[in-house]
């Protein structure tokens, strides 16, 4: 069940990210800077970026792997899928696709070989402590019996 693997993602303080960008407009910046505001531990996984803040950056999923199996991808579909396979492969237990990395070939994909994964969510609204629109739009979503 959703709700169960949602809870399941964030009992682990420490999250392997992919999708931050060089371009800081990029939503998985954004949810970067969230997350660690809200005392989440954050890998970033990146093959173009060394290093963020002074932390070291992964180049990939293997090698993220001893820091959490939570992992959070904010890429577009196209990249999602790779990603999924990338991350079965190296073992990881929970997997949160950001709203706009899956489409309806990847939930397909998620289903067909029986992945436990987030998706259709935004994970600021589920991250506590939620905050600003995201505390709103899950008071909208809590209404509409959609959280």
């Amino acid at each position: 069940c959703m709700r169960q693997s949602i809870e399941d993602f964030l009992k682990s303080k420490k999250i392997v990210l992919v999708g931050y960008s060089e371009n800081n407009k990029k939503f998985g910046n954004y949810i970067f800077k969230e997350l660690n505001l809200r005392g989440f531990e954050v890998a970033v996984v990146s093959k173009s970026i060394d290093s963020i803040e002074g932390n070291e950056c992964f180049k990939n999923l293997k090698s993220a792997i001893n820091i959490s199996e939570s992992l959070l991808i904010c890429t577009k579909p196209e990249q999602t899928k790779l990603l999924l396979e990338e991350a079965i492969q190296n073992n990881y237990k929970y997997i949160w696709l950001q709203q706009g990395a899956e489409n309806e070939e990847i939930i397909e994909f998620i289903k067909k070989n029986d992945i436990k994964a987030v998706y259709g969510k935004c994970i600021l609204m589920y991250a506590e402590p939620v905050k600003s629109f995201h505390r709103f739009h899950r008071g909208i979503s809590k209404l509409m019996k959609t959280y």
